[in-house]
């Protein structure tokens, strides 16, 4: 039937089907798997050994065959790492169901994220980077049950397979794992680079829709990353509804609502001086809230963690500082006896034009004071985006406005970005200030940020303060500004008007 030799290029799996080619790489005809087993049994398709080719055709065969492996390697592999990508984990998933048969115990996908890698891209050069996944896919293959079921499936994204009786025992082997991953640590150049994970995880007794399944997995680790590092959620069936009607579909339909119809209102926390600048006013940072007579009672938090999801934070953003430009403007005698207001900005509003075209354009009626203006950037964020953060900070000093860099000390980069994003505050995570008198570990380290801080001219902000002998420790370190429920609770905005 067939008058040359044909080379089998491509084996399919959905549809099942086996593709052969003649020697120059064309296509001749593809069969199914059991009309190639009938062709072989009657024997009007044979294999045939390559030798049987003259020189030339053998030589074209042979090349023709390393452009298709070559070819398959691409759309296979990862380049930098070498393990397998997306699309060639989810179909091992599906086979490896398909071997394993029926029996008391089903399948989990779990998606591991390590957010670390994201700080890491500017901290380290392309050898350096290229060096941390090739070792850190080392290490997590030697720990996954199955290595060939384990893939590279974002920039800082992996997903891998495990055999489980239940919920519990995919739980209990995440857990694992993710225990053996804080025994990781990457040196470079004199430097450590620790890492944390998050993992979500999605069990079924089958594997029929692995990528329905790892879809869910996914869901489940973005969920994991609001409850903070190295934690495990694990995707439940029965808890959707819960889902829908109090988390991300709920909110995706109701943001609108919420930010016109009077859901939300501003509150506000002074940030007192201390030490060297006593006797200068207290400036206030800028906070959500519910109105006291609301009817609805909403949970800030959830709300704002959901908008961040949702890839909204900018449109929050620019409602909150409206509603502040517009306080300002209503009471300038008020405003005058303040500090200053101190606002958050999200990593999502940062790099976005039409939030920063609407802050400049605000500015550029001069009816707003912008010297009283602080911009707090939480260290994440700006260094998640640091180009854009620089622009930032850059363009509205023209206006006089300063800046803050919020939940300081929590990353793992933090000096070397103080020394290069001009700020003019540190805020002091409340981590590092809330066991300072039982842990002389915290206060050295908030001595040491608070000395960094004063050589590079920038005045420090410790959170969390609680009690009068945190206030005299952090008075006694130099420590410039403090922010707690001891020195003012939280309060509506319109409360500021009877100081006035």
């Amino acid at each position: 039937k067939f008058s040359e030799p044909l080379n089998l290029v491509w084996i399919g799996d959905d549809p099942p089907l086996y593709v052969f080619a003649n020697y120059r790489g064309v296509k001749k005809f593809d069969v199914k798997p059991s009309e190639l087993a009938s062709m072989l049994a009657d024997g009007s398709f044979k294999p045939t050994d390559s030798l049987q080719l003259p020189l030339m055709d053998r030589s074209f065969s042979s090349m023709v065959q390393h452009m298709h492996r070559s070819l398959m390697r691409q759309a296979v592999l990862d380049p930098v790492t070498g393990i397998i990508r997306q699309k060639e984990f989810m179909r091992r998933v599906r086979h490896a169901w398909l071997r394993a048969g029926t029996g008391d115990f089903g399948f989990a996908i779990g998606v591991m994220d390590f957010e670390d890698l994201r700080l890491y891209q500017s901290e380290l050069d392309d050898e350096g980077r290229n060096t941390l996944l090739l070792q850190l896919v080392e290490f997590l293959k030697a720990k996954v049950s199955d290595p060939e079921l384990f893939a590279r499936c974002g920039e800082r994204i992996f997903a891998f397979m495990l055999h489980a009786n239940n919920h519990q025992d995919a739980l209990d082997q995440a857990e694992n794992l993710i225990t053996q991953v804080n025994k990781f640590s990457f040196q470079w150049k004199g430097e450590n680079y620790p890492l944390t994970a998050n993992i979500g995880l999605a069990w079924s007794v089958d594997c029929l829709d692995p990528d329905g399944l790892y879809t869910k997995a996914d869901e489940a680790c973005i969920s994991s990353k609001h409850q903070g590092r190295n934690q495990i959620v694990m995707y439940r069936e029965d808890e959707l509804i819960n889902q829908l009607e109090g988390g991300l579909v709920y909110w995706a339909s109701h943001i609108n609502s919420v930010l016109a119809g009077g859901h939300l209102t501003l509150r506000c926390q002074p940030i007192m001086p201390i030490g060297n600048v006593t006797g200068d006013p207290a400036h206030f940072e800028i906070l959500l809230g519910t109105p006291a007579d609301s009817v609805e009672t909403i949970n800030v938090g959830e709300f704002v963690a959901s908008v961040e999801r949702l890839i909204r934070g900018s449109e929050l953003d620019r409602w909150v500082l409206g509603m502040v430009f517009d306080w300002i403007r209503r009471h300038p005698d008020a405003f005058e006896s303040v500090g200053s207001f101190s606002v958050n900005i999200s990593g999502q509003s940062i790099g976005n034009k039409g939030f920063f075209d609407f802050v400049v354009g605000e500015l550029g009626k001069g009816d707003i004071p912008g010297h009283k203006l602080i911009f707090e950037l939480t260290e994440s964020a700006a260094i998640d985006s640091f180009a854009h953060a620089e622009e930032f900070v850059r363009h509205l000093r023209r206006y006089g406005c300063r800046f803050s860099l919020d939940d300081f000390g929590v990353g793992f980069s933090s000096y070397s970005y103080l020394k290069k994003l001009k700020v003019d505050f540190l805020k002091i995570d409340g981590s590092f200030v809330r066991d300072m008198l039982r842990n002389e570990v915290d206060v050295a380290l908030v001595s040491s940020m608070n000395e960094t801080s004063r050589f590079l001219g920038i005045k420090t902000i410790a959170e969390s303060v609680e009690n009068e002998e945190t206030l005299e420790k952090l008075r006694e370190i130099g420590v410039d500004y403090v922010q707690g429920y001891h020195t003012g609770r939280p309060l509506f905005i319109d409360e500021l008007l009877k100081a006035a």
